[in-house]
């Protein structure tokens, strides 16, 4: 299951764990459907939050 969230959340935004339950359950759900080994599902799911101001202030810095 390939999930595009921002790395080192894979379950989604911290302190949502309604959200984060359901990007686990169905991750779970998709043990019974999938039959190919390898395969992977791109689950279409939008992050929330725009990191770009962040990841520039960073870079700024070096």
């Amino acid at each position: 299951m390939f999930v595009n969230f921002p790395m080192g959340n894979p379950f989604g935004p911290a302190n949502k764990p309604d959200y984060q339950r359901d990007i686990l359950r169905t991750a779970l759900e998709m043990v019974n459907r999938i039959t190919t080994a390898g395969e992977i599902v791109d689950v279409k799911d939008s992050w929330q939050n725009d990191f770009t101001e962040k990841v520039t202030k960073s870079l700024l810095a070096m």
